[in-house]
């Protein structure tokens, strides 16, 4: 938990200028595999991720990498040119000489990038090495650069066990860490799984705490401040952190160490020290960094883009019409594969994609229909964690404006997201359409432009009034004023359009909303008695296998689904315990087990039928079939 956050007090913020200094600091690359040495036991015996770089991950789970170091070093000055920062206030206990409780730096990264510059042999502590060899040093600007402390630490609930914070196992004396409070990222560093020592587990994790800063062009600079606290009883006097901190804000000296000898992370926790000029490594818990920079290169290479395939021009899809495009990543796509196309593909029903090499327009499945007022619910499929933005052009204009957004950087994680949204009132109904932005860069996109990976899917939908179709709902127990389960229509309860010939059991009627009922039978009582198509062979017994017969009516192939409130909490989420395909009509029977944490009692379970592909849950519109709900009795063994 983040404390003392008040007493440092000041904004961060990146500032940029131009500067000239004659020599120049190293850009390597980092994406080395690890040394595997039987006697190393501070790092991993094999880490395939770790050839792609040093890895981070943001505060909504997602991760990131970055390929290159950038370093400083001593031919340039002294070690002040590159990377340098100095302590610009200081939060004492009691003043001067008393315990420090927190203080802040001004951080500057300077890109001085150079083929002239030199580095040594770089090595890390968890099994990973760069040898001294002809390697050409980047030059150019240093792309989404991230700078991590590794004398400090983020949350204290992102530490292994053994840490004992606030103290921890490379403080002598208990003195506590120190802890970042406004970092933007956490980064990554590994241990030992077979390691026996505790203070080596778990095998790695997002520990160090990192700050964005943002493309620094080459021969600018960026700078911004950084802010931490100490946990009670704060640095002593005698504390050697204390006394580089105190020096550096008196002198204004360079408090931020890095030398090429490092090799990403290479040992947590360094201390904090002056940066005074030296080129020799230092023993533990003074390391060659007590800080490191990373970024991505500049790449000038051609890139392959996705786009979408809306009619164009009445909508932008076409790189003319500035068209939403995506750079093409491997590893981020909705759906289960991407492809790249040399323009847009628009076409009347927006399935030009999938005519262009892949048919790849797989990462969303809507409702055959999308209702005036309704909820309705989208199923979104990702490759990996990032951030969903959508659009549905309501009044079917030609034009995807900002109040026609239905998510906004909508965090979405690895697998299925079911999404709910609710066409407006007033809405005009007909054939209209749809795009679906996903990416792993933060913040909400325009339906236009460029997105540096991910993809861009457009869908025609068609919107209808509700009161177009007749509707079959459930009648499991609901209240408007305390929601319970989803049945009425304010809930989102599950219903059905009425279709002939698919249903459950013999007959299927409409009602005009749910009709709870403390027995799940206000169904029947509502027209015709329509909730026979479930039957429970034998009793529900905990820890024990039970049997549901289920009949169907059903000209062709249907899905089957079931959920029963094991628990008795009053919701069905979490709880489905039948999920089938049937091949027509007919009667079936699926076995199912009572879990041994159910809860015995009444309890209510609800079974949905219905032709829609994709997945169905307890809740919210289908296009056809039926819902129904019974009461049942969960007993002991």
């Amino acid at each position: 938990m983040k404390t003392m956050r008040a007493g440092l007090g000041c904004g961060v913020g990146v500032l940029l200028w131009c500067a000239c200094l004659c020599e120049g600091a190293p850009s390597l690359t980092v994406t080395k595999p690890p040394v595997q040495l039987p006697t190393l036991m501070t790092g991993p015996p094999i880490d395939p991720t770790a050839t792609f770089g040093q890895w981070f991950v943001d505060t909504n789970g997602v991760e990131t990498v970055r390929t290159n170091e950038f370093y400083d070093e001593t031919a340039g000055g002294l070690g002040a040119n590159a990377i340098t920062g100095y302590v610009d206030s200081v939060v004492y206990q009691g003043g001067p000489g008393t315990p420090i409780q927190g203080f802040s730096i001004q951080a500057t990264i300077h890109n001085d990038t150079t083929v002239e510059a030199g580095w040594a042999a770089g090595s890390n502590s968890h099994g990973e090495s760069r040898p001294r060899v002809e390697e050409q040093a980047y030059v150019g600007p240093l792309i989404d650069v991230k700078l991590a402390a590794e004398f400090a630490i983020g949350d204290s609930s992102k530490l292994p066990l053994a840490f004992n914070y606030p103290a921890g196992p490379y403080r002598e004396g208990g003195s506590p860490f120190i802890e970042a409070i406004d970092e933007d990222q956490w980064a990554w560093y590994c241990w030992n799984p077979e390691d026996p020592d505790l203070e080596h587990q778990p095998p790695g994790g997002y520990f160090v705490p990192t700050w964005d800063f943002g493309t620094i062009p080459q021969g600018q600079s960026a700078t911004r401040q950084l802010q931490f606290v100490v946990a009670p009883p704060g640095l002593q006097p005698a504390d050697p952190r204390y006394v580089a901190i105190v020096a550096s804000s008196t002198a204004l000296s360079d408090i931020l160490l890095n030398r090429s000898r490092s090799l990403k992370i290479s040992t947590w926790i360094d201390d904090i020290a002056l940066d005074q000029g030296s080129g020799m490594e230092e023993p533990p818990p003074l390391r060659l960094s007590d800080v490191s920079v990373f970024h991505n290169p500049y790449q000038e290479e051609e890139e392959q883009l996705d786009f979408g395939d809306a009619p164009d021009p009445t909508y932008p899809t076409l790189l003319a019409s500035d068209g939403a495009r995506h750079v093409v990543n491997p590893s981020v796509f909705m759906g289960a594969q991407i492809d790249a196309e040399t323009d847009g593909q628009p076409n009347a029903g927006a399935t030009g994609d999938d005519m262009a090499n892949l048919a790849d327009e797989d990462g969303v499945v809507l409702p055959p229909q999308l209702y005036v007022g309704v909820v309705s619910t989208a199923s979104v499929v990702v490759s990996t964690s990032g951030y969903l933005t959508a659009w549905i052009d309501y009044n079917a204009n030609g034009s995807w404006e900002l109040g026609e957004r239905v998510f906004g950087a909508m965090v979405v994680t690895a697998g299925v997201n079911n999404l709910v949204f609710t066409v407006p009132s007033g809405t005009p109904t007909g054939a209209t359409y749809a795009r679906f932005r996903y990416t792993t860069q933060m913040g909400a996109l325009l339906p236009t432009g460029a997105a540096p990976d991910g993809e861009v899917e457009d869908y025609q939908v068609t919107i209808l009034q509700e009161e177009e179709e007749e509707l079959d709902f459930g009648d499991a127990p609901d209240s408007s004023v305390s929601p319970l389960y989803p049945t009425l229509l304010v809930n989102n309860g599950a219903r059905h359009v009425v279709v002939p010939g698919l249903y459950l059991g013999t007959l299927i009627d409409s009602e005009p909303d749910g009709q709870p009922d403390p027995f799940a039978t206000g169904d029947d009582l509502a027209n015709l008695a329509d909730e026979d198509g479930v039957t429970f062979l034998g009793p529900l017994i905990i820890g024990q296998t039970a049997t549901v017969q289920v009949t169907v009516v059903a000209s062709g192939p249907c899905s089957l689904y079931g959920w029963i409130d094991f628990n008795i909490d009053g919701s069905w989420a979490g709880n489905q315990m039948l999920n089938a395909t049937v091949p027509g009509s007919g009667t079936y029977q699926y076995p199912f087990l009572v879990p041994g944490g159910a809860s015995p009692g009444t309890t209510f379970a609800r079974f949905r039928l219905t032709t829609q592909v994709g997945p169905l849950s307890e809740y919210g519109l289908a296009p056809d079939g039926e819902v129904e709900d019974y009461q049942m009795t969960i007993a002991q063994e």
